[in-house]
């Protein structure tokens, strides 16, 4: 299955290797840590989540099952959030990676937090038109 993000509800930015993702309808943003913020990459680039799993599983000195299955369980969290959703987007292959593990795998976490709900969801930006914002009135 592959996914996408759940835009326009969803906005993300990376900064300095993690990944900082904003609900704008719920007002709770979140943080991946682990490899999730590789996971999160690879599925935005449009990877269906067997490629995300062979493409981590590969490269860590992990068990290949364990590994199946915190991805997953990942995938699960993030749809959950309603941070991604399936999409019908053609598969992306992932090469295969180098036979040597490049290190040791880190279960994906995302980490959630409410504490700025209320400031979020009061921001002009939710009510933003095509026009832009602010929007200028001109006298008639």
């Amino acid at each position: 299955m592959t996914f996408g993000l759940n835009s326009p509800h969803v906005v993300q930015e990376d900064v300095d290797n993690e990944v900082i993702i904003v609900h704008l309808v719920t007002g709770s943003y979140y943080s991946l840590t682990g490899s999730g913020a590789e996971i999160w990459s690879l599925i935005l680039q449009g990877h269906d989540n067997t490629a995300v799993i062979e493409r981590i599983a590969g490269g860590a000195s992990a068990d290949h099952q364990h590994v199946a299955t915190e991805i997953e369980r990942f995938l699960g969290e993030l749809q959950a959030e309603g941070l991604i959703v399936p999409t019908q987007d053609n598969l992306r292959s992932i090469a295969q990676p180098d036979s040597t593990p490049s290190g040791h795998f880190v279960s994906p976490s995302l980490q959630k937090y409410s504490d700025m709900q209320e400031l979020l969801l009061v921001d002009p930006i939710h009510e933003v038109e095509t026009t832009g914002w602010p929007k200028v009135l001109t006298n008639h």
